[in-house]
């Protein structure tokens, strides 16, 4: 729940300028829109894939032995906050273009879907059944999301998936400096596995001149 302050801030900022551009522009709303799903996804995934890797840690860290079996919890779960980070981009944009009932029927849908999987399978295995399927709901709704914003002709274009992929790698190899020095003090662990990704993402092109020149902006220098 705490990562989910990334999106709500991005949602925050992104919808005013996104209503303006919905008016205005159609090409600069179509810009904004797939920047804001580039840099949930620059964010998200690692944060996916560092908490999965370093569930054990954080959870010993935070709560102590007695927490062990949540860590397998928070290995699952933390999932449905990238697929959220990565479903927010389309849910704006379909609030921007007035297809707000159409967000509703997607979100009954998906909250229908998720209570009764649960009654179905949370009776025999638990709390585990209970975090696939958040996982479960969250990626539905996702895809739900895209197949509607490409039907309204916003797919997303070959350069943003490019993208994706080039956060995948990056990804992969922060994962592997993870797991080969798993032993290290958990802070500079992710102090540097952070570092490695950003450099790695640099080197393989997935964030450009124009995504610096922004972070840059956001800095004020």
């Amino acid at each position: 729940m705490v990562l989910l302050f990334v999106p709500i801030v991005l949602n925050v900022v992104t919808f005013p300028v996104m209503s303006k551009f919905y008016v205005t522009s159609k090409e600069s709303l179509r810009l904004a829109y797939e920047k804001y799903f580039k840099y949930a996804t620059i964010i998200g995934i690692p944060l996916g894939v560092g908490t999965t890797l370093l569930a054990d840690k954080i959870i010993l860290l935070i709560y102590g032995t007695q927490f062990i079996p949540s860590i397998i919890v928070l290995q699952i779960l933390v999932w449905s906050a990238v697929l959220i980070f990565m479903s927010s981009a389309f849910a704006r944009l379909l609030e921007v273009t007035n297809k707000q009932l159409v967000l509703t029927k997607i979100t009954v849908f998906n909250a229908v879907i998720n209570i009764i999987l649960n009654i179905l399978l949370i009776p025999k295995y638990s709390y585990i059944a209970a975090s696939f399927v958040t996982v479960f709901t969250e990626l539905s709704s996702l895809l739900l999301l895209i197949k509607v914003v490409s039907s309204m002709g916003y797919q997303l274009s070959s350069k943003e998936l490019s993208t994706l992929i080039k956060v995948v790698v990056a990804s992969t190899v922060m994962a592997v400096f993870i797991i080969f020095l798993k032993n290290w003090n958990l802070f500079l662990l992710i102090l540097t596995s952070t570092i490695i990704y950003m450099i790695t993402l640099i080197l393989i092109k997935g964030l450009d001149d124009e995504d610096i020149k922004i972070f840059r902006s956001i800095l004020g220098k």
